[in-house]
């Protein structure tokens, strides 16, 4: 409440009905009403005094606000004035329509008829709609709402909302306010006052204003708006002005001109988003509610675009750059205005700038994606030694991290190389640089055993002149370490096909020389170790001809048939047990065991070469065991020894071509062919092989292949 005379209404209801009753109050409220509150406070209504603000009823109406909706479940909220969420201002009004009523039987009893005109103060607006709400539908009674002017509207200090304000929001519900250019809700002005609260009969101040300055004030500004509209009509930019419907209020010679108007009774009063912004530029629709010239005056801000579009009247367009800013009066947006300017000949020469540099960008773009994309390091060099390019290989194989913090200065980067002295002799006029090897150490961030090939090229400009140069980075470890294996494998494929060759060819002369003296006992011998050895050649070439298969592509080829390969890994121990007694050969087999599909020559062949390197590479009298682990759909073979066991480099390369673990001159002997094969085995099989050791403790090579059921499969596959 303000004045409290619904606050004491309000307390006398609850105290008759026995329900708590809490009145907000400004402390002016307070101050100037001490007599309701204390009747207020008298019914047993607890009165809280609003310090915010400005401490009147506006900020009583917001705590009143915030107390009911934290407890809206029960509480009940009162307000008397006709704003707020309804129901409540339907029942303020209908509560004091009571005024009306009673208004309007002393009026006919005391003139037998209606009253020409109902005049009321209207502040928070309960006793005027009280008033009036009985004579609505009486169209011969006049009614009138007066609110206080205070210093006059055009002051903007005031009390009169309704005449003078804005549509706001108050609490959720849209009505009339007194709001700043933000959207605060600003205090009123009154010039009149009760003398004393208590006894209204006293009378009233009035307060009067004389204008006689304020007519002054708009004949000055009259005659500024004169000199402004004629800077405007001479000015080289195009100017129009807005109201906020959106229609032209001003618009000067340019602006005419350039959207194709003879006069400006043909623009003034029209809506200008409909004269000439109503489309973009590819002809589609721009909705009003989404210009950006009326942002100006509907959000109070400046507004500066580019590259939107204009029509002239005969329904061409041109790009324009525009600025759209408010035109305030006594702190309210009026308006705006516009200037802009056309930008055909600056968009031209935007487009033409733009595609030039979009094909510059395009061809860097290019040649970077070259530079970066390239399998090879690559480095670009200023004249002056300075780096000025370095991809993104280049900066992982000298930095280790991809970090090019450390690639500066070419001279800090590879000191102690003839990188520097060559891009030197680049930048001379020397002819091309052969390329070079560098061992890791040479090289920052390159690891030890790391081979880095290098190549420097000039780059020359269109006149011939050495601009740059390209230093090209490889990194030719792998194919130096199978430059060094393959050169390892010939001499060990010399030395393994000569042995087996040099064994056949003695006993063939022997034989062809002593075959007369020879009796059946021994040429059966002979003949015997000749098979043997030509055995021996023939697994030779055999894996040399997988390793070519594998090599160039193909797949091995596979016989495959129904087998048990719990049988397999039985047999396949068989033989070294009879060759002797050097080892201890264990074989389990855990799970159920069913008919598989596999080949049964290449698994053997596997097995075969699992157990000879176990044989190789294990002591007399250590235990080799093999075990087979069979599940639904796959079975996991392993075969471990006692042996001399590998490093984690070893067994990472135990499987590369050519690869053997020991290539000391006492190594054991083979072509180190027999591991590459038998992965190539495993995975044409669909599985996957892998070994674990460690150095003398031993050796366990796994593989694990799928087993398709056999029951009703054929032979082969």
């Amino acid at each position: 409440t303000g004045a409290g005379q619904h606050g004491v209404a309000s307390a006398t209801v609850a105290a008759r009905m026995g329900v708590e009753c809490v009145v907000y109050m400004g402390a002016e409220d307070i101050e100037r009403q001490a007599i309701n509150v204390y009747r207020m406070r008298l019914l047993g209504a607890t009165v809280v005094s609003v310090e915010s603000g400005s401490r009147t009823l506006k900020d009583a109406l917001n705590e009143a606000m915030r107390d009911w909706v934290t407890n809206i479940d029960n509480t009940f909220y009162i307000i008397g004035t006709v704003a707020g969420p309804h129901p409540y201002p339907a029942m303020v009004r209908d509560f004091q329509a009571i005024i009306g009523r009673e208004t309007r039987q002393q009026i006919m009893a005391m003139e037998g008829r209606l009253p020409d005109a109902l005049v009321a103060c209207v502040g928070g607006g309960s006793n005027a709609i009280g008033l009036f709400h009985p004579f609505i539908d009486d169209n011969e009674v006049a009614i009138y709402g007066v609110e206080a002017g205070g210093d006059g509207v055009e002051t903007g200090r005031h009390a009169a909302p309704l005449c003078a304000g804005s549509p706001g929001v108050l609490h959720g519900n849209r009505t009339y306010l007194m709001e700043d250019r933000d959207g605060q809700i600003i205090d009123v002005l009154l010039r009149s006052v009760a003398i004393n609260p208590l006894n209204l009969d006293e009378g009233v101040i009035f307060t009067g204003l004389d204008i006689t300055d304020l007519n002054r004030t708009v004949e000055e500004l009259r005659i500024k708006e004169q000199q402004v509209r004629l800077l405007l009509e001479c000015s080289g930019e195009a100017v129009f002005g807005i109201d906020l419907d959106g229609s032209c209020t001003f618009v000067n010679p340019t602006c005419l001109k350039l959207l194709g108007y003879q006069d400006d009774s043909e623009v003034l009063g029209e809506n200008c988003h409909d004269l000439f912004h109503h489309s973009q530029a590819d002809h589609s629709h721009c909705p009003e509610q989404e210009c950006n010239v009326a942002r100006a005056f509907r959000h109070g801000v400046a507004v500066h675009m580019a590259g939107e579009v204009f029509w002239r009247r005969d329904g061409s367009s041109f790009p324009v750059e525009y600025r759209s800013s408010p035109i305030v009066r006594n702190n309210e947006i009026i308006g705006s205005v516009v200037n802009f300017v056309d930008i055909t000949e600056r968009k031209r020469y935007e487009d033409e700038l733009r595609q030039a540099l979009s094909s510059a960008q395009q061809a860097q773009a290019h040649v970077d994606a070259i530079l970066h994309s390239a399998a090879d390091g690559m480095i670009v060099v200023t004249p002056d030694l300075q780096v000025s390019m370095v991809n993104d290989v280049a900066g992982r194989l000298l930095s280790g991290e991809g970090s090019l913090r450390d690639i500066a200065c070419l001279e800090q980067t590879f000191a102690g190389t003839p990188i520097p002295a060559k891009v030197q002799a680049v930048f001379s006029g020397q002819p091309a640089i052969e390329p070079f090897d560098l061992q890791g150490p040479c090289l920052s961030g390159v690891g030890d055993e790391q081979v880095v090939e290098v190549r420097i090229t000039a780059m020359c400009a269109e006149d011939h002149t050495v601009n740059g140069a390209i230093i090209t980075l490889r990194d030719v470890t792998r194919e130096r370490q199978l430059d060094k294996l393959k050169d390892e494998f010939i001499s060990i494929a010399a030395h393994e096909l000569r042995t087996p060759m040099t064994a056949i060819l003695g006993y063939t002369e022997l034989i062809l020389d002593q075959l007369s003296d020879l009796d059946e006992t021994m040429l059966r011998e002979f003949l015997g170790i000749i098979h043997e050895r030509s055995n021996t050649l023939s697994v030779i070439i055999a894996d040399m001809l997988d390793l070519s298969r594998v090599q160039s592509g193909r797949l091995i080829s596979l016989d495959m048939s129904v087998g048990d390969f719990s049988g397999l890994l039985r047999q396949s121990v068989v033989p070294y047990r009879i060759e002797g007694a050097r080892h201890i050969f264990l074989v389990k087999v855990n799970g159920r065991v069913r008919p598989s599909i596999f080949d049964q020559n290449k698994m053997a062949q596997v097995l075969d070469n699992l157990l000879s390197n176990s044989v190789k590479f294990s002591p007399a009298g250590g235990t080799i065991r093999v075990q087979g682990d069979f599940g639904d759909d796959q079975v996991t073979v392993s075969v471990t020894d006692q042996g001399i066991g590998m490093t984690s480099e070893q067994c990472v390369r135990i499987f590369d071509k050519f690869y053997r673990a020991d290539c000391s001159n006492t190594a054991i002997s083979g072509l180190g062919l027999g591991m590459s094969l038998v992965k190539a085995i495993v995975e044409a099989h669909g599985g996957r092989i892998w070994v674990d050791s460690k150095v003398g403790v031993g050796t366990s090579a796994c593989f694990s292949l799928p087993l398709s059921r056999g029951e009703s499969a054929g032979c082969s596959a």
